[in-house]
């Protein structure tokens, strides 16, 4: 059964919605979960499920603020059985996939493990100096900004054919799966295409960054790796986690962190910039070593799109 939220507003009755991939809250007639609040924004936040299965909350700039267990959310939160939301005087409750189902042996509630091995490029994008902009900006303003900017990313990894699996804090993981059934490079172009898009992206958020923090630059380092990448479930049967692991996620974590201290927006593993050379421009920075791996890497920066 999906998982759902059970909704309390003072003395009205309980009751309870199915998640889905999307969810609204807000003001609006038009949410999925309408609060007629003046403290709540007429679109306050919103719940989406990724590739991963798991239900991500973000406060779309809410003058009043989303809290999770009691702390204001800025970035995506996952969401876990029994999270309280509070939204003005709406109290929402969390109700697991897994909880619905009423587990309630061993039996039921065994891990499920069903790993293959496939090709699959990673993306990961992170906030450079988020930390900072934290500290200097009014928590309107950063969740208005912050929630903006992850939907919309969460928005243009669709568009480009990519699977979100998690967001980190204020940074973004996404993969694209090599088909099978189809001998393409849309698992080489499409996110190649999505990290020039996030940068052009990343722009337009700078120049609103401008205008409440005129000190403070909106900047984004991303890392991108292809390689044989396990793929599966690392769950529950009431609740699977369906996710990448292994050697190319580590590398496209450590090719992002090395790409602020390279000086460069993109940074791209070799199997990946061999098979897009012949479409981008990319710039061989030589081998380089990455934090926990012995041997290093050839890397390149993705420069822009020949076509």
């Amino acid at each position: 059964m999906p998982a759902k939220i059970k909704i309390g507003m003072g003395r009205l009755p309980a009751r309870e919605v199915e998640v889905g991939p999307i969810l609204s809250i807000g003001r609006s007639s038009a949410s999925s979960i309408c609060v007629k609040d003046t403290k709540v924004s007429r679109n306050h936040a919103v719940i989406q499920q990724h590739g991963s299965g798991t239900h991500y909350l973000l406060d779309l700039g809410s003058a009043n603020g989303t809290f999770v267990n009691g702390r204001r959310v800025t970035v995506p939160v996952a969401l876990k059985a029994g999270d309280l939301i509070n939204v003005g005087s709406a109290t929402l409750e969390y109700i697991a996939d897994a909880m619905i189902a009423g587990v309630t042996s061993i039996s039921d509630a065994q891990t499920v493990i069903d790993f293959q091995s496939r090709k699959v490029t990673i993306l990961v994008a992170d906030i450079r100096n988020y930390t900072s902009i934290s500290e200097k900006m009014a928590a309107k303003d950063l969740s208005l900004l912050i929630g903006g900017w992850f939907k919309e990313v969460g928005t243009l990894i669709d568009q480009f054919g990519g699977v979100i699996d998690k967001f980190i804090g204020d940074c973004v993981m996404a993969y694209w799966v090599k088909a099978q059934t189809a001998d393409n490079l849309d698992y080489v172009i499409q996110p190649l295409k999505a990290a020039l898009a996030l940068v052009e992206l990343a722009d337009i958020f700078g120049d609103r960054f401008r205008l409440l923090l005129p000190s403070q630059e909106f900047k984004i380092g991303v890392g991108l790796h292809t390689g044989e990448t396990v793929m599966g479930n690392i769950g529950t049967i009431g609740r699977p986690d369906f996710t990448a692991m292994g050697d190319s996620v580590n590398i496209a974590f450590r090719l992002e962190s090395q790409a602020k201290g390279a000086g460069k927006t993109i940074l791209v593993g070799p199997e990946l910039a061999s098979l897009g050379a012949g479409i981008f421009e990319l710039e061989d920075l030589g081998p380089m070593s990455l934090k926990g791996k012995n041997e290093k890497i050839q890397v390149f920066s993705l420069i822009r799109s020949k076509n």
